[in-house]
């Protein structure tokens, strides 16, 4: 089966929105300090309930499986990270800054939240530094701003690499984990 679209461009589409013309950030994506406090502590931003509910999931750490957490950047807060023994926290963002945290190592993929960037070549580099933590005995949280696409990856590779699971097996068990994965 031919699907040239997963690999290119779908016909018709411009350069790539993350570069102008000259090659710097578009101002369209740049994320203002204001703006990025507000994802980062859980602000004035707006958030997303599940249907009846009232449960904000942007605010939700899921446990994915021993020593692997996932959130959005929104849910991370010092005394939930202490309830969890968090002791790693990757940052699968370009667009948020790496926080100090007090004993919390803090690891930092910049990535942009793009069909057309390559995750890929993270996978091995993020399922190793997960299994390390691990096997020390520490916990690792996974995040990017919404804590859907780029982070999930993330936990998805680990599962595929570390947990002998298939492609599908690994996204049902991530999707399972978190109530709003799409």
């Amino acid at each position: 089966m031919n699907r040239p679209w997963l690999f290119n461009k779908p016909p018709g589409m411009g350069p790539s929105p993350k570069l102008d013309g000259i090659g710097a950030p578009c101002s369209s994506l740049m994320t203002s300090s204001r703006q990025t406090a507000s994802m980062m502590t859980g602000g004035t931003t707006p958030g997303l309930s599940v249907h009846g509910t009232g449960l904000d999931i942007m605010s939700q750490i899921n446990e994915i499986c021993e020593g692997l957490y996932l959130s959005s950047a929104r849910a991370i807060k010092a005394q939930r990270l202490r309830e969890l023994g968090i002791t790693t926290i990757i940052n699968v963002t370009i667009e948020l800054p790496t926080l100090p945290w007090d004993k919390i190592e803090s690891v930092k993929i910049n990535i942009e939240d793009s069909p057309f960037s390559n995750l890929g070549q993270y996978f091995d580099r993020a399922a190793d530094k997960i299994e390390e933590v691990r096997r020390r005995g520490g916990n690792t949280l996974v995040h990017c701003v919404a804590g859907v696409s780029r982070s999930a990856s993330l936990c998805i590779a680990y599962l595929m690499k570390y947990k002998r699971m298939s492609l599908r097996k690994a996204y049902q068990h991530v999707k399972a984990s978190e109530i709003y994965l799409i």
